[in-house]
């Protein structure tokens, strides 16, 4: 995944934004690394990503931002806008509306109160859909002008991007306490604002329709000054270059150094909230001298994009577990590794509760897990705290709570005998064999046959017909509401409940409940995984000894193994353990004899 930047590429970056040469050693160590970490995380999943850049004026953001755009989509093919919350100011005329009728302050552009907030909530809502029903049109801001540009400049997204930046001196940023803004802490607040009106107004703005627009930023990166007294030097620095850039437009708008000294005084206040609060709360942030060369990096800089936390949905014949022996022994260390990280395994399965009890105590599960392709999710009361969960909708069953999404069995082998009693002699229920009859075609022994048959909410057959005579018995009972899955063995009758949505269920409410920043990874070798595979950020497709891979709807964030079961399960978790955080599997693999086979993973 890691690229090489050209010399050319970094050569027309500098000239174009006439930047110094030593922005080269900034740019390969700290902006590249930054991109390839957004580039790792895109080919891993299918959402579109929202990367907040907070830094005051003349810090760099535009120069991040556009490095950041350019190099990811030349080197990585990704589809990026990225906005400025600068082109979202309300023109003169809305600002000088807003000073008359509030306070003389608002009429200049920057703090909060003096954006079109709403439509910038508005076109990222949209931007972060899987697909954009039509094109969307991004706003521009004229500074040299101080107005819009004309809507035919603004910037057109046609279709869905993988990343979007949100650059901005305020992004991110929370509001005061009240109590905070009693004291003017410069000379333009104190004579031009001496009863807190223009700093009241701003902060309860930033207190509202920001926040909205803050909440949809999936990682956040800070270009942090040193101090507020650098802001004065590096927005001088920066209105230079726009008056270089915009000698052919009119020149009244562009500030003079007094107006600038006076200009940076409507920030400081929230610029220096953000340099002592925001900055512990960045995933990132890149410290800066005073000549902007950056001498230190806190935060998450080599995991930027990566969750702290997978939650591993996982199937378990072909894939955890080998199809022939059942065994998971070449997946063991990277079970290890998912406890000893707190990724918890999640069986998701046609299997039966029983089944799933003897099998959660072999690999030292205690993780809920989803029975019968998505009909029940059984949640330990032991794994969540108490009180945490609504139980209304919940059934109590022993140590466990259910949710359930499925009909009896009843249900449908009552189904069968009505609308599919002429295809009777072409199938085999689990209800019709005796135990030494699935055990055979199974492979399993007798009493895990006879675990395999107490279902509760599906029947699976055993298919004696030829290829024809399954398809019209599918579109039969499909015509009278069932669901028939394919699996690896044989077809299951039931619902419209999938594993898919038992997964969204489960995910939902793991990420509401338990603390992490959480992405779902799902495994599956079957078409019956086809659902939960759909839905998860990552889908592992893992070899199948018995057929090929089969076809997803979805492209981005798909993995495939190059072995099967629990082998190719074992190949793709380390590598996304790897990609995670490395320094954990070097811990573990310096521990002598690790108990693999006591250790409990749940």
């Amino acid at each position: 995944m890691v690229q090489t930047l050209s010399t050319k590429f970094l050569t027309k970056f500098i000239e174009k934004h006439a930047l110094s040469q030593e922005v080269k050693k900034t740019i390969k160590t700290w902006y590249a690394p930054i991109a390839e970490q957004i580039a790792l995380h895109q080919n891993r999943t299918k959402e579109p990503l929202v990367i907040g850049i907070n830094g005051c004026q003349g810090s760099g953001k535009s120069t991040l931002t556009d490095f950041l755009n350019q190099y990811l989509r030349m080197y990585f093919g990704l589809n990026v806008v990225s906005i400025s919350l600068d082109d979202y100011y309300l023109s003169a005329f809305e600002r000088e509306e807003l000073a008359t009728h509030i306070h003389p302050l608002l009429g200049t552009r920057g703090v909060p109160g003096t954006h079109k907030i709403d439509q910038l909530d508005h076109d990222l809502a949209a931007l972060t859909r899987k697909t954009l029903k039509r094109p969307l049109f991004i706003r521009r801001f004229n500074k040299a002008i101080d107005n819009p540009f004309p809507s035919d400049k603004w910037t057109k997204v046609t279709s869905a991007p993988d990343v979007i930046i949100l650059e901005g001196w305020c992004v991110g940023l929370n509001a005061e306490p009240q109590d905070a803004l009693k004291t003017p802490i410069n000379a333009l607040e104190a004579i031009e604002d001496p009863n807190g009106t223009w700093r009241e107004y701003v902060n309860n703005q930033l207190k509202g329709a920001y926040q909205n627009v803050f909440e949809r930023v999936d990682r956040w990166i800070m270009l942090k000054a040193p101090s507020f007294d650098v802001v004065a030097q590096w927005r001088k620095e920066q209105e230079a270059k726009l008056r270089l850039q915009q000698d052919k437009l009119p020149t009244n708008k562009i500030m003079s150094e007094q107006e600038i000294e006076r200009f940076v005084l409507f920030f400081e206040r929230l610029t220096r909230v953000g340099l002592v609060d925001f900055s512990q709360t960045t995933d990132i942030t890149l410290h800066l001298n005073e000549t902007r060369e950056i001498v230190n990096v806190t935060g998450r800089f080599k995991q930027l994009c990566f969750p702290e936390k997978l939650a591993v949905f996982t199937d378990l014949d072909g894939t955890l577990l080998d199809h022939y022996s059942y065994e998971f022994q070449p997946a063991k260390v990277s079970v290890f590794l998912c406890y000893e990280l707190g990724f918890p395994i999640i069986p998701c399965t046609s299997k039966t509760f029983k089944e799933i009890i003897a099998i959660r105590t072999q690999l030292g599960l205690g993780t809920p897990f989803i029975v019968e392709n998505g009909a029940a999710v059984f949640l330990p009361k032991k794994w969540l705290k108490e009180n945490v969960i609504e139980t209304k909708d919940l059934i109590e069953f022993g140590e466990f709570y259910i949710k359930e999404f499925g009909q009896p069995r009843s249900f449908w082998l009552n189904q069968l005998k009505q609308y599919a009693n002429d295809f009777a002699h072409l199938y085999k229920g689990f209800a019709q064999m005796t135990n030494s009859e699935l055990a055979e075609l199974t492979g399993l022994s007798e009493k895990d046959a006879e675990k395999a048959k107490l279902r509760h909410y599906s029947e699976p057959l055993h298919w004696l017909g030829d290829a024809c005579q399954k398809k019209a018995f599918i579109k039969r009972m499909r015509e009278n509401g069932a669901t028939i899955i394919e699996g690896g063995r044989f077809l299951h009758v039931c619902g419209d409940e999938s594993k898919g949505v038992a997964l969204n269920w489960l995910f939902n409410l793991i990420k509401h409940e338990l603390p992490g920043d959480w992405l779902s990874v799902a495994l599956g070798d079957s078409e019956n995984d086809s659902a939960m595979l759909e839905q998860a950020d990552i889908a592992v497709q893992i070899k199948s000894m018995t057929h090929p891979f089969i076809t997803l709807e979805r492209s981005k964030g798909v993995m495939r193994s190059t072995m099967p079961g629990p082998t190719g399960w074992h190949e793709v978790m380390m590598q996304l353990i790897s990609e995670l955080d490395n320094h954990h599997i070097e811990r573990i693999k310096s521990i002598p004899n690790h108990p693999l086979k006591e250790k409990h993973y749940g």
